[in-house]
């Protein structure tokens, strides 16, 4: 496949285990169930059905996706300010602090080249959108509930809601680049020219454009943005 680069490209990040170190859900969970000073009767309450729910998924009475979509109605019913203050905003800083300087690098030399950037995530909307702001992604896309439907953003799902916000901005058709780490972004993988893989379990022998040394992944990103063709 010829890449051509006539055009800034779209750069695609993942967030868990991409951006950040860990598992943002993990840290919410964790800011959900733990009391705090201050808390209200309705939030202590909160806290308790969080917490029981994480044990029950603990020894896997809970199925995941069952857990996940649980956790996310709490947020989404518990929308407040107190909320807000003792759980999202404390998040959201959280994740700051576990985001890797290396993918910020990538992240701000795609924008230095004003290619369009995107947080494509499994992560709920309701914190990956403040954390997208912070660091000036052009571009959000996540786990959700419209009305009554609850879309989990991973998989083929997830390439193909990407692909649906790109073409809304009119920029589907330009060169995209993805930086991931996990064998659940292999459908979008397949949508992208070009894929620069975080962690080894994640490299697939036909992206030859795969690399997840730390030590090489500002050359190999910058070479990636900058070539004028290859072969992915």
């Amino acid at each position: 496949m010829t890449i051509e680069t006539s055009e800034s490209p779209i750069v695609i990040f993942d967030l868990d285990g991409t951006l950040i170190e860990g598992n943002s859900f993990h840290e919410l969970v964790r800011l959900m169930a733990s009391p705090r000073s201050g808390d209200t009767p309705r939030m202590m309450a909160m806290r308790l059905r969080i917490a029981l729910a994480a044990g029950l998924r603990f020894i896997r009475v809970l199925p995941r996706r069952f857990f996940k979509r649980l956790v996310h109605q709490t947020v989404v019913s518990e929308a407040n300010p107190l909320f807000d203050r003792s759980v999202r905003g404390p998040l959201v800083e959280t994740l700051l602090a576990l985001t890797r300087a290396d993918v910020i690098e990538a992240l701000r030399h795609s924008q230095r080249m004003d290619g369009t950037t995107v947080l494509s995530t499994g992560a709920l909307r309701e914190y990956a959108e403040p954390y997208a702001e912070r660091l000036g992604f052009d571009v959000v896309v996540s786990t959700e509930f419209e009305g009554d439907q609850w879309t989990e953003n991973i998989g083929v799902t997830k390439r193909n809601r990407t692909l649906l916000a790109l073409a809304r901005r009119g920029v589907v058709e330009r060169r995209r680049i993805l930086v991931a780490d996990d064998p659940d972004d292999w459908p979008l993988a397949d949508a992208c020219e070009a894929c620069l893989w975080c962690s080894p379990r994640a490299i697939r022998p036909d992206k030859m454009d795969s690399d997840f040394s730390e030590a090489v992944f500002r050359t190999r990103f910058d070479d990636l943005c900058n070539r004028g063709s290859d072969q992915a």
